[in-house]
This record gives C-alpha cells, sequence and structure tokens, in this order.
C-alpha cells in the first residue's frame, strides 16, 4: 500500500511519523508479532538537519529515539537492488565521486579524445587539474542522466542517438555516447540485463513477482519517506513497485490544501496566450502569484508524485491554518494563509495591525550593518517575548562560507551584556576543524617554494605547536634564527634545482640549520678561522636552547621526509594512508579533540574507499590510476567540505545556509545577503548538457529550486519573518535594488495592502484623486514594510530618543555613552589650566 500524507507545516508530518512509530503495546502483540519489535523502521530524509530535528521530537514523544534507520533514497533504494539483483555493487557506480575519476581516465585517452574534436576542442589547454574538473562536469550530468532519462543509456548502448540534430548543433551527445559505452563496459551497467539501468530492472522484477506471487526475501515492512523536496520519476516508479511488497509512506509538505497542480505565473501564462487557443487555457489560473511564481519546483514534484502513484494513492491530509485562533492575526499569518487557501491578491483582505513587525525588510549598507542590524533586532525580540528561546531562531545566508568571518566579528565580539549565543552550522571541515586545516596547509606548502613565512605560519598551528611542543616563546626564538640566520626560501639546494633555477644553498632553510647548529657546538671564539666557502655559526646560540633548536630540526626533517614521498604521481590506493600518517606525524590530538581528529579520517577513509570503487571493473580486474598531489589535494578538499553532512540546529541560535534546514519551522525566520545578483544565484549549466536541451516535467531546475528555497524559509517562520539586504553604496549612499524575490514580495504586498485600504470607499469622484490617494497609502506601506538604517552602528539616529523610527535603534551602550558625552560640556583638563 501507498499512503501520501499531506500538510503544510512540518509539526503535523512529524506528529504523525511518530505516531506511526510509536511501538505497540505488548499485551496487544501476538507471539509471531514481538519479533516485529526488534526490526528497524527505515525513514528517508532528505538532509542531516531533518534527522535531527526528527530524532529530537521521537526522543520528546518516546522517551527514546531507537530502532529507526535514518538514510537517503538513492542509497536505500540501491542497497536493496545490491540485495535482489546479481551482478550489482553495494555502492552504486554512477556516483559522482568514483564516476569523476572513471571519466577522467578516459579523458587521459589521447587517441580516443581524438576521435571527438568538439571533446578534444575542451582538452586542447587543460593541465591535469582542468581535466579533473572537466571531468567532474562531466560525470555530474551523466549521473543525472542515469536519473532522469534512464532511457537515454539504455539506446546509447544499442549505438542510437537520442536527440534530434536540430537539438544538438555542437555534437555533444555523440562523444558523450561513446564515453557512456565505454563506462558502461567497466562497471557492467549492462552485464546480464542488456542494456536496462538497473533501476528499472529491480522495478520490473518486483512487478513480475508481485503477479506471480513469488515472495521477495529481506524487505522490510514498511518505509517512510519524509519531506521529500524532490523524488525523480525514475525512482517513483520503484516505489510504485514496492508498494506491491510492502507499506510506503510519504510525508509531503504541500504549502496549499487546494488543488494548485494547473496554476502558472504570469509571464507564463502570458506565453501560453500567444501560443495557444484561448480553450486550451480555460484551465490555467494565476492563483496566487507567490505560490506559481515560486513553487514551481514542488508543484511538480507533487504533481509527479500523485500522477506516478496512480490508483495505489490513499491521501491522507493534515492542514493547519496560520490565523486560526488568532483574534488579530499578523500579516505574516494572513500572507501564510492566502497561500495555504489560493486566496488571489484580488480577494485579500488583510488587517495590518499598528504594532504588527511579523514582516519587515530591513535596508542596510553592507552584509556587516546586516549583521550588526540583526543582532539588535534579536535583543529586542528576546526582551519583547519572554517565551522566545534560542534555538527558535534561524539566521539564512545564501553564502555561508563568506559571511562566516563577518558573523564571528559581528556576534562573536560583544560584551557578556549583549552576547547571544550562536552557532554557524553547515560549513565545510576545511573552515571549523583545525586537523583538516592542517592538512589542507600542509599539502598547499609542499610543493610551494618554502619560504620561511609560510613555514612559521605552518609551525604555528596549535597541533602542530602541541606534536614539537614549543611555547610561543619558542616560536618567537625561531622567528628571530630564521631573521639573523638570513633564511628566506627553499629547502636546500636540491629543493632549488627541483624548482627549474639554480643549486645555490645561501639562504635556504638548510643553511639556516647548518648556521644554527654550527652556533650551538662550536665555542665563541672558533669563527676566526672559517672563511666564506662554508656556512657561518651564529653566534649566541645557548645551550639552554637545544631543545628548540631540536624541535625545529625534527619539524623540517619531518616536512621534508613528506615531501620527498609525495613528488611523484602515486597509485590512488596509497594517497590515503600516506596522507593520513603525514598528519600524525605533524600534529596531535588530544582527546577532547578526538571527533575533530575521526573526521578527518572518515574524509580520507571515504577518499580510499572511492580511489578503490574507481580502480575496479566489471570483471574484476584492477584499472591503473596514478594520480599527483594537485590532483589528491582538490578531491580531499571536496571531501571534506562534503556538502551532504548539511547543517543542524544546534539549541542556539543558528546561522545556516538555505538549504541545510530546509521546512523546518522556527519562531524566528531571518534571511540575509537578498542581493541583486546574489540569490537567487544564476550558475552557468555546462554547454554540453543535454538535459537543457530536452526538457521534460520533474527535472531539477536551479531556478526553481531557488525560488522555492525562499517561499519554503517564508512557510517555515511561525511569528517574525525578518528579511535584509545591502540597499545602499557604501560610499555615495546610492541606492542599490534588491533581490527580485524581495521585490516581487514588496510589489504583492503593497498593491493588495493598497487595495483592501481603500476597497469600502466610495468609487464615485474624481478617479485621478483616488488614483494619488492609492499611491500614497502604498508608500506609507511601503515605509512600515521597509527600514532604512544608517551606514554607520555608531550613528547618532540610531540612539536619539528623538528619532521618527524607533526600529533603527541600537542596544549598544558604549555607543550611546560616547554621544552623551560628545553633547555634554567638557571641562578642560587641569594641566591646561
Amino acid at each position: 500500500m501507498l499512503r501520501i500524507h499531506f500538510a503544510n507545516r512540518f509539526e503535523s508530518l512529524s506528529s504523525q511519523l511518530v505516531s506511526a512509530l510509536r511501538p505497540p503495546l505488548r499485551e496487544s502483540l501476538g507471539q509471531d508479532d514481538l519479533a516485529s519489535i526488534w526490526q528497524e523502521d527505515v525513514v528517508v530524509v532528505p538532509s542531516a538537519g531533518v534527522q535531527r530535528r526528527l530524532t529530537l521530537d521521537m526522543a520528546d514523544a518516546l522517551g527514546i529515539c531507537t530502532q529507526v534507520h535514518f538514510t537517503y533514497l538513492a542509497q536505500w533504494l540501491w542497497s536493496l537492488m545490491a540485495q535482489h539483483l546479481s551482478g550489482v555493487a553495494a555502492q552504486s557506480p554512477l556516483d559522482h565521486g568514483p564516476l569523476s575519476w572513471r571519466v577522467w581516465r578516459c579523458l587521459q585517452d589521447k587517441g580516443w579524445v581524438a576521435q571527438h574534436p568538439r571533446l578534444q576542442s575542451y582538452l586542447a589547454h587543460a593541465d591535469p587539474l582542468m581535466q579533473l574538473e572537466l571531468a567532474e562536469q562531466v560525470a555530474q550530468v551523466l549521473e543525472a542522466y542515469a536519473t532522469y532519462r534512464p532511457l537515454w543509456g539504455e539506446r546509447w548502448q544499442r549505438g542510437e542517438l537520442v536527440l534530434e540534430p536540430g537539438q544538438d548543433p555542437q555534437h555533444d551527445e555523440a562523444w558523450q555516447a561513446d564515453l557512456w559505452r565505454q563506462l558502461s563496459a567497466q562497471i557492467g551497467l549492462g552485464v546480464g540485463r542488456g542494456s536496462e539501468h538497473p533501476v528499472r530492472t529491480f522495478s520490473r522484477l518486483l512487478n513480475e513477482r508481485s503477479r506471480s506471487a513469488d515472495r521477495f526475501e529481506h524487505l522490510p515492512p514498511r518505509v517512510h519517506l519524509f519531506a521529500l523536496p524532490s523524488v525523480p520519476a525514475l525512482h517513483l516508479e520503484v516505489l510504485q513497485a514496492l508498494s506491491d511488497w510492502m507499506d510506503v509512506e510519504i510525508y509531503a509538505i504541500n504549502p496549499c490544501q487546494e488543488y494548485w497542480f494547473d496554476v502558472v505565473n504570469t509571464r507564463r501564462l502570458a506565453w501560453l496566450a500567444t501560443r495557444r487557443p484561448a480553450t486550451d487555457l480555460a484551465h490555467l489560473e494565476v492563483g496566487h502569484p507567490l505560490l506559481s511564481g515560486w513553487g514551481q519546483a514542488t508543484q511538480a514534484h507533487m504533481s509527479l508524485l500523485v500522477q506516478a502513484c496512480g490508483d495505489q494513492v490513499v491521501d491522507d491530509a493534515h492542514f493547519v491554518d496560520p490565523v486560526a485562533g488568532h483574534s488579530v492575526p499578523t500579516l505574516l499569518a494572513q500572507l501564510q494563509s492566502s497561500i495555504l487557501n489560493l486566496v488571489a491578491p484580488q480577494a485579500w483582505d488583510f488587517q495590518w495591525a499598528l504594532k504588527d513587525r511579523s514582516l519587515e525588510v530591513h535596508v542596510c549598507h553592507s552584509l556587516v550593518r546586516e549583521l550588526e542590524v540583526l543582532h539588535d533586532r534579536l535583543i529586542g525580540l528576546f526582551s519583547e517575548s519572554k517565551g522566545l528561546q534560542l534555538s527558535d531562531v534561524a539566521v539564512m545566508l545564501p553564502d555561508l562560507a563568506a559571511a562566516a568571518p563577518w558573523i564571528e566579528a559581528v556576534f562573536g565580539t560583544c560584551p557578556p551584556e549583549r552576547h547571544i549565543p550562536y552557532t554557524i552550522t553547515g560549513l565545510g571541515r576545511t573552515q571549523v576543524n583545525p586537523y583538516a586545516q592542517v592538512l589542507m596547509d600542509l599539502l598547499d606548502f609542499l610543493p610551494s617554494r618554502w619560504t620561511a613565512h609560510d613555514l612559521m605560519a605552518l609551525a604555528q598551528k596549535e597541533p602542530v605547536a602541541r606534536r614539537f611542543g614549543w611555547s610561543n616563546e619558542d616560536l618567537d626564538l625561531i622567528r628571530s634564527w630564521l631573521q639573523d640566520t638570513g633564511t628566506h626560501w627553499g629547502l636546500d639546494a636540491q629543493h632549488r634545482q627541483q624548482l627549474g633555477l639554480p643549486a645555490d644553498p645561501r639562504h635556504s632553510i638548510q643553511s639556516g640549520l647548518e648556521r644554527l647548529f654550527l652556533g650551538w657546538a662550536l665555542p665563541q671564539d672558533s669563527t676566526s678561522g672559517l672563511t666564506d666557502s662554508g656556512p657561518w655559526p651564529l653566534a649566541h646560540v645557548q645551550a639552554s636552547q637545544a631543545r628548540t633548536l631540536g624541535a625545529w630540526w625534527a619539524f623540517v626533517h619531518t616536512l621534508a621526509k613528506i615531501r620527498e614521498q609525495i613528488r611523484v604521481p602515486l597509485v590512488a590506493s596509497a594517497w590515503p594512508a600516506l596522507l593520513q600518517e603525514a598528519l600524525t606525524q605533524v600534529t596531535h590530538h588530544p582527546a577532547s579533540e578526538l571527533e575533530a581528529w575521526n573526521e578527518v579520517g572518515q574524509a580520507l577513509s571515504a577518499m580510499g574507499q572511492e580511489f578503490r570503487t574507481a580502480s575496479s571493473s566489471a570483471d574484476g580486474a584492477t584499472l591503473p590510476l596514478e594520480l599527483p598531489l594537485d590532483l589528491v589535494t582538490h578531491r580531499l578538499k571536496q571531501c571534506l567540505d562534503d556538502t551532504a553532512r548539511g547543517g543542524v540546529p544546534h539549541g542556539t541560535v543558528t546561522f545556516t545556509s538555505l538549504s541545510s534546514l530546509r521546512n523546518l519551522p522556527f519562531k524566528v525566520v531571518c534571511i540575509l545577503q537578498l542581493n541583486d545578483g546574489v540569490f537567487p544565484s544564476t550558475p552557468a549549466a555546462p554547454e554540453f548538457d543535454l538535459l537543457s536541451r530536452a526538457p521534460q516535467a520533474g527535472d531539477r531546475q536551479h531556478r526553481w529550486e531557488q525560488r522555492n528555497l525562499f517561499l519554503d524559509a517564508l512557510l517555515s517562520a511561525r511569528q517574525t519573518l525578518h528579511l535584509s539586504y545591502t540597499g545602499r553604496h557604501v560610499r555615495d549612499n546610492t541606492e542599490l535594488p534588491p533581490s527580485v524575490l524581495v521585490s516581487e514580495l514588496m510589489e504583492l504586498l503593497e498593491t493588495s495592502l493598497a487595495r483592501s485600504q481603500t476597497t469600502s470607499w466610495p468609487q464615485a469622484g474624481d478617479a485621478n484623486n483616488l488614483q494619488n490617494i492609492r499611491q500614497n497609502i502604498r508608500q506609507l506601506i511601503r515605509e512600515r514594510l521597509r527600514v532604512e538604517h544608517p551606514l554607520q552602528s555608531f550613528s547618532e539616529a540610531a540612539f536619539s530618543p528623538q528619532q521618527a523610527d524607533p526600529r533603527v535603534q541600537s542596544f549598544r551602550g558604549e555607543f550611546a555613552t560616547a554621544l552623551n558625552l560628545a553633547r555634554s560640556p567638557c571641562a578642560a583638563p587641569a594641566f591646561f589650566v
């Protein structure tokens, strides 16, 4: 049985899932049912944040969260296929990581590349790293083909083409089809099944055995799919086939309780009107502009979900109106209710209370000012609402990695009386893990020129200093040694020669060490007979400094030994162990940092498994894969910064990306960096991507996804939605446009609120006068929605009691004190009298 649970709120779906997972009473179980208590329930989630929230909800309701196996849809389906189909590996060979290396290996075959001029033009001036980046793009495209166009691979393996000549003017399909055939032979996609995709084979096998009553073993009794933002049609086909053997429970967040699968935005409707007769457009409507304009990805997902499930669908809907139970609902709640009930703006009758600040757009001069304004806004919210907890606030940014240092600068430097506990979640390990940072710095340093500055920067890393046992005073002493010995760059003469430069040992690190050791070993008066032919001993190296000198030599010697090991390309499978050993030799981790250490080990282990998969073939043979250091470093950084980890709430004010905590509810949702061109972003798809040339319903489109993210964030706010963007130039105060999504939201609210305010007015009289009145009302509404902030946080406008707009006032007491002192008359100092 397949059952779909619709709800517009995460909490409703979560309570339904908890009820479904609640174990039955022991008295109600028969002897044969007792074994089912110990069987894990499978819950498919879209992100780590949703998994964390469900775990906490289950623990709150049941006292403990146990016997629940959280997984992701593609991984779970492939694990089922590996159990029931012969010749299918436990891990999908079409995963992006291993597939990238297989593609890269094919690109190294110059004879094969020469057969495809289009591909050869891409590689004409590419170095190895550029070749790997191209291979990663090709692997992403091929993985998308396998998921969204499984029939393409089957036809390519039969030697056919799928696009018409007019759809492929650059002839990109020819080399991709040839590449697909090569990869299929390596990974064995067609072994034993002709050219059929394994997922389709599994679906066909499920349907055939269902009709023949031949039992399937090792299938779980049920699976729960929770809040997935999209499900490819290929996976829906498998779920439909699995529903004959098990209960498939789909929990879908549906923003609208009405039938809205036919609504289109105004631009789409105008485009269709020029190409189709009016009778074909009779069933189409705009409905709610935000839903039709921003929710196209969810609309396509819901429509495909219902259509693909066919007659088996059992609809179980639980919708909650945000305005229910409120005598005076907020503007945000009324907006969410209009989306839920598919109310067109012409029918809106919004009531906007005077002190309602549930939805505001803040205009600042920079990201730093946005964060400073946000800090003051949160202090005000916490002081006004006693029931508001730190965990009820989520701050979302389109580019979290770039904003992280500024978040630390603003929120991490506040005095104790204004400090707000916060967490930045979802950042890459190379930004927050000290051992990942050391490893990446080490891999960047070893093939470099070994400048004294970079060497000291690596030595000052805390895990490195802990390993070699030097203090800050020791590091100051070493720095003075480098200056006194004239150490500039290069390990030794041989190192410089390997870099293509003259083999001159002077001012190298090794020469500096020799001067230090001679100065420590020789007497003070032993330099009279020395000449310029050898290193000159450094005077004043005391015997008490021998331990520091020995640690410095050990550090340089360790780096030199590691450098010799990584200078030449190595077999891919040897790299993870070598890098793990290198990190062990240069760092020391205490028990308190074991988790951070293990994170790096897990990334290296995952990269090693990826290399082993990429080096294997369907017939059991090992394919050669030798990699230089720069390619391994590139891939290791990707493994450490894997976006699949996502972010999870930590019980404080959570800073995260827009996608990490998607659909999770918070009382206060703040979205920053809503600048024009920043969000929604418009990344260019690879020009050889064939999906864009033959689009179909259900395809993932980046433009739709980003708009839907903003809609989901708007709907996940329960009390307050705080939006901000850089709307003024920091130098000349010229106005800068916001994100197109903010403009659309503002335009919609201004028009609708102005209309609702003047609907009851008599329409007789001067039409121009009525239009002017509506324009004035729109201006007043715009001023209430938009909050213009001064350039500086210490501006007098933020502390003046006479300030017309109290929403820009600040809680920074030190600035208020300084401004009061500036206003008060100051007596001359006594020494001037």
